[in-house]
């Protein structure tokens, strides 16, 4: 039989269990508009090819991440430390450019040029901080890329490997699996 008060009671304990586990987007806008991302919910990104999904994945886990937050990142598309290079990239920037003493290069600096060796002897000081820095600051960030012979038994047996440990998954291109070829 309904009983109201029970009920309603029961719901507030559920909603304030819920404190501190909304997770961040790490978007002002997404967070302000959607309030984060509950325990429980599934964000699906779909976009043409080229604009963004995979650093928006990896600004997700850079708002979770900063807050002591565990996430797994699973990086089904990206070459080998790709995830790391763009935090990194974006932390070396922010102390790049937040010093009023750099070198004056006469252009932006690009992740492109950066991960393939440009602005070494310029960035080299930026670079062991920066190292530095992401190796002590983001120690609850685990990423995964994809091997030979992975499929989605094997995410599946991954995911439930890390579910009870972590805050947040990630998996980055999810389009990787075809249903019918293992």
């Amino acid at each position: 039989m309904f009983s109201p008060s029970s009920r309603f009671f029961d719901e507030r304990l559920e909603r304030i269990k819920l404190e501190g586990k909304l997770l961040r987007f790490g978007l002002a806008f997404a967070d302000d508009s959607l309030l984060g991302i509950l325990p429980d919910d599934l964000v699906l990104v779909g976009a043409p090819s080229g604009v963004g999904k995979t650093q928006f994945c990896v600004n997700v886990a850079l708002a979770n991440v900063s807050e002591g937050k565990r996430v797994h990142f699973f990086a089904l598309e990206a070459s080998d430390l790709e995830i790391e290079r763009r935090l990194k990239f974006q932390v070396l920037m922010g102390n790049f450019y937040g010093d009023p003493n750099r070198p004056r290069i006469g252009k932006p600096l690009l992740f492109d040029e950066w991960e393939i060796g440009a602005y070494e002897d310029v960035l080299k000081p930026y670079e062991e901080w920066a190292e530095k820095y992401c190796t002590e600051s983001y120690k609850n960030l685990f990423t995964f890329y994809k091997t030979e012979n992975f499929g989605v038994e094997k995410l599946i047996e991954y995911v439930n490997y890390v579910a009870d440990d972590t805050d947040l998954i990630i998996v980055d291109h999810v389009h990787y699996f075809d249903w019918d070829d293992s």
